[in-house]
């Protein structure tokens, strides 16, 4: 009787450490573009909200950079996959104000209204940023 229980013992250890194999293997693994954007917004936070103008640079080149590795992912996949988020139409909306502001020569004051429209564009890329990327995680 010893040997019977301990070989259903054995067999049930074997299974209980095939198991999780299994499902590591399943699980997704986050990108880069999600520990970047995470890096990212964590600057923003640690650098006083990145109101300073070297931290706002910072913040800007790296929403650049990131556009570019997201736009490389799309490119070597060979099509441009956007979900529908419904926040998209606002900030496009807003965006289009603050353009038709420039264009038409309606601000007060013309080089703050275009320093503010870049930094709204990085905002905007890195919401387009977060949207996508967080989409294709789950």
């Amino acid at each position: 009787m010893k040997i019977s229980s301990y070989a259903t013992v054995d067999t049930t250890t074997e299974r209980r450490e095939a198991a999780p194999a299994q499902t590591e293997v399943a699980r997704p693994q986050p990108s880069v573009g999600v520990f970047g954007l995470i890096a990212l917004l964590a600057f923003g936070v640690l650098a006083f909200g990145a109101v300073h103008e070297w931290s706002t640079f910072a913040f800007e080149g790296g929403a650049a950079v990131l556009f570019l590795v997201w736009a490389g992912q799309q490119f070597l996949s060979g099509q441009v996959k956007l979900s529908d988020n419904p926040l998209y139409a606002p900030a496009l909306l807003f965006f289009l104000l603050i353009l038709a502001q420039i264009v038409l020569r309606r601000s007060a004051y013309g080089y703050v209204t275009t320093y503010e429209m870049l930094q709204y564009a990085a905002y905007g890329v890195v919401l387009l940023l977060a949207a996508e990327w967080v989409r294709e995680e789950h």
